[in-house]
């Protein structure tokens, strides 16, 4: 068989998990505010169905990088 496809698939599972982040609470709209390495990154969105943060893809913070999400929650 050939295993393309499914390394592909996985390749692409291990991408997202690396740039979502999901929330402990829901956050109160505009009071998210996201730390890499203590800078404020606006590289991102929220996804109020998940509950998470996720990355721009050509603007996922390096391995090992500090990731803050601060935010009032409701």
């Amino acid at each position: 068989s050939n295993f393309g496809d499914s390394l592909d698939t996985i390749a692409e599972q291990i991408v997202n998990l690396s740039q979502s982040f999901t929330l402990s609470d829901t956050p109160i709209d505009g009071s998210i505010h996201v730390l890499v390495d203590g800078v404020e990154n606006f590289d991102w969105t929220y996804d109020a169905g998940l509950n998470a943060i996720a990355f721009d893809v050509n603007n996922v913070p390096a391995s090992g990088a500090d990731i803050q999400v601060q935010y009032q929650a409701e």
